[in-house]
């Protein structure tokens, strides 16, 4: 009894470590919204090259993962998990030294593959630790990973008040950093206690990637596209909308930080309804588009905060969802439908500031806002037409 409570302690101690080194992969996505303004400012950057510094990030989780892929085999998860987080904490550290654009633009790079991995790895991971609770642990891994990005905005806006942007990155990266660390060392105490720690991925057969394709599957990944498009063009320009376009610098950081209040709840709430999951992408992202539309539309403060809290509420889900409607597709491959829905995603979310920042240049602010809320209702065709192949699918069955 006293081995199974020692035993059992050890493994929360090591859950734990792990979730306090989600934070520093959490802080990559919520970094650049928040101090965007201050990096355009700095760099003197309009129009389309305000989008760089995002899309260098996601460019970097491609190469990440699709570098990851031949090395599944010859690495453990830990490795992965810990390495590439660490990664992204020094490029955290870096962007914090005055450097030229370009070099700016490298640190975006290695910090990006670093998010990308380490993200992808640390999932996979809490599975391997968890097999008999995957879901359960991966629901509280997502939640701390909302309750970071909702924190992170404030505590930055906060600093920025003291300290330029700089300082700012170092504090961070260094941070970071020790948050990695600790993970590193229990993962290294722990190593011979828990098989998960030392576990390899099987070799990839790249014939396998296209069996994945079903019509089903194949909208899954195109709604996951959308979803984090959609995602993307709230969580990197709520705060540069709102501080530049409305004037309204001192409860920017808010916008951010309620609409990962929302996608916390709805990732809580959602899966507990009695629903299908492509049913719940569908209706959860229609409203989700309405709301932020609604709330750019009237175009006050109350109702953009608003707007952007309710769309995450509606539609903070969709990446557990379709990660859920590709492991029921893919039953005995989900570690590789997985992984090919996060490189997939990760280009969605690589190409849009790009876009965004060149229709924010052509037309302005507010519409491009606006049209936002198009990628939420093309998320929402997509679970409506993975209802569809599901019924054929059960009819010819």
């Amino acid at each position: 009894m006293n081995n199974q409570t020692k035993g059992s302690r050890e493994l929360t101690g090591m859950t734990v470590s792990l979730l306090i080194a989600v934070v520093p992969v959490a802080v990559c996505h919520g970094l650049m919204g928040t101090l965007l303004n201050d990096i355009v400012g700095y760099y003197g950057l309009s129009g389309a090259s305000e989008g760089l510094m995002s899309s260098m990030s996601f460019l970097g989780a491609i190469i990440g993962l699709l570098l990851s892929l031949p090395l599944r085999h010859r690495l453990t998860k830990v490795a992965f998990a810990g390495g590439f987080a660490a990664l992204a904490a020094a490029a955290i550290l870096a962007q914090g030294i005055p450097v030229s654009f370009g070099l700016f633009l490298l640190f975006c790079l290695l910090m990006g593959m670093g998010m990308g991995v380490g993200d992808s790895f640390q999932s996979a991971l809490m599975a391997d630790l968890h097999p008999e609770s995957a879901a359960m642990h991966l629901g509280i891994q997502h939640a701390i990973f909302g309750v970071g990005n909702l924190t992170i905005p404030l505590v930055l806006h906060a600093a920025l008040r003291v300290m330029e942007f700089h300082k700012v990155y170092l504090l961070v990266g260094a941070a970071c950093l020790l948050m990695v660390a600790q993970f590193l060392i229990i993962a290294a105490k722990n190593r011979n206690k828990f098989p998960a720690l030392t576990r390899y991925e099987q070799p990839l057969r790249l014939s396998e990637i296209s069996s994945c394709f079903s019509p089903a599957y194949t909208f899954a990944v195109i709604g996951l596209l959308f979803g984090a498009a959609a995602q993307n063009g709230i969580t990197v320009w709520v705060v540069r909308y709102m501080t530049g376009t409305m004037g309204l610098a001192d409860i920017a950081a808010w916008g951010l930080s309620l609409y990962w209040i929302g996608t916390t709840l709805c990732r809580l709430i959602m899966p507990r309804l009695p629903f299908s999951a492509e049913s719940e992408l569908f209706v959860g992202s229609i409203l989700g588009g309405i709301c932020w539309f609604v709330g750019v539309r009237i175009g006050t403060g109350t109702s953009v905060l608003a707007g952007a809290f309710l769309a995450g509420l509606f539609s903070g889900a969709f990446m557990p969802l379709i990660l859920s409607i590709s492991a029921r597709l893919n039953p005995e491959k989900t570690g590789l439908a997985t992984a090919v829905l996060s490189v997939l995603k990760t280009i969605g979310q690589m190409l849009l500031p790009l876009a965004i920042g060149a229709l924010n240049a052509a037309i302005g602010t507010t519409p491009t806002m606006k049209l936002v809320s198009i990628l939420f209702f093309c998320t929402a065709l997509c679970g409506l037409a993975i209802m569809g192949t599901a019924r054929k699918g059960a009819q010819k069955g």
